[in-house]
C-alpha cells in the first residue's frame, strides 16, 4: 500500500463528514446527478487498506431505453460513477490537499447496471505519488459484496487545493464605509 502524500490535516472521519454534508446540500452536482438526485454519500473509508466506498443510484433518466424490467444504466454514467469515486478517494486520502484531473480511465463492463437501486462504488489506491495517482474501482449492485457490474483503472493528475492561508491571501481587501 502506497503512503498518502501528507498525513497531517483533519481526521479522516471529519473529512468524510464534510464531504457527505456537501453531497447532502447538493454542492457537488456531479455526485448528485450520479445519485439520481439523492445526494450520494461516502459509506466507508479505510486509510490503511487505501479504499473508499460511495453509494450511487442510477435513475431512469440514465437508461439506454424506456424504464422497465430490462432497463439498464447507460455505460457512460456507470463509468462516471467510477470516475467520481476515484476523485473523492483522492480528496479524502490526501486530507483535502488535492483534487484531480483525470488523465486516463479504462472501464470494463461485466454486467448490466440496474436503475433505481443502490450501487456501491469502491475505489482503491494502487500508487499515490507526488503528482500522479493510480487507482482501481469497482461498481457493484447493492453493497460491497453485491454482484460485480463494472471495473475501472484510472490515472489521475493531482491538483493542489488552495490552503486556508492561500484563500486568505487571495481575498480582496474589504472596503471600509
Amino acid at each position: 500500500m502506497a503512503a498518502s502524500g501528507d498525513e497531517s490535516g483533519p481526521p479522516d472521519e471529519r473529512v468524510v463528514e464534510l464531504l457527505n454534508r456537501s453531497f447532502a446540500n447538493k454542492k457537488n452536482p456531479s455526485v448528485d446527478t450520479l445519485s439520481g438526485g439523492t445526494g450520494g454519500r461516502i459509506e466507508a473509508f479505510n486509510r490503511e487498506a487505501g479504499t473508499l466506498t460511495m453509494i450511487f443510484r442510477g435513475s431512469d433518466a440514465m437508461c439506454n431505453g424506456k424504464p422497465g424490467p430490462r432497463a439498464q444504466v447507460q455505460g457512460g454514467f456507470a463509468s462516471a460513477m467510477l470516475d467520481a469515486v476515484t476523485a473523492q478517494m483522492v480528496v479524502v486520502y490526501s486530507n483535502l490537499k488535492y483534487t484531480v484531473a483525470s488523465l486516463e480511465q479504462k472501464t470494463t463492463f461485466i454486467a448490466p447496471v440496474p436503475p433505481n437501486r443502490d450501487l456501491s462504488a469502491t475505489a482503491k489506491v494502487v500508487k499515490f505519488g507526488r503528482t500522479i495517482a493510480f487507482l482501481e474501482a469497482q461498481l457493484r449492485d447493492g453493497g460491497v459484496d453485491g454482484k460485480l457490474l463494472c471495473t475501472a483503472s484510472t490515472t489521475i493528475s493531482l491538483v493542489k487545493l488552495p490552503s486556508k492561508e492561500d484563500k486568505k491571501k487571495s481575498k480582496p481587501p474589504q472596503a471600509k464605509l
